[in-house]
């Protein structure tokens, strides 16, 4: 699916810039998981290619309960000052959104 390559470094369920792709050449990275919302791609979105709206159920769920900071790693990701979770998710496509 090269739709999932539209994201660039964006997490594709929050909208964080995570520095590095989520997706790389059409297949979820097996080990990253994003400090923001908590998604491990290639496990939480393993069905992507049965759903391809997982990402926005993903997100949804996320809304949900409320979009808080998932990572509690103060050191290495801790939640951005001023961090404003409704404008990061405008650096989700509109049409992915």
């Amino acid at each position: 699916m090269k739709i999932l390559n539209t994201f660039g470094t964006f997490c594709p369920v929050c909208g964080l810039d995570l520095g590095f792709k989520a997706w790389n050449k059409g297949m979820p990275r097996d080990d990253e998981i994003c400090p923001c919302c908590g998604t491990q791609f290639g496990y939480h979105d393993s069905i992507w290619d049965k759903d391809p709206f997982i990402h926005k159920t993903l997100r949804q769920k996320w809304i949900d309960e409320g979009m808080k900071w998932w990572s509690k790693d103060d050191k290495y990701h801790p939640q951005p000052q001023n961090w404003d979770p409704k404008k990061q998710l405008e650096n989700i496509p509109k049409e992915f959104r």
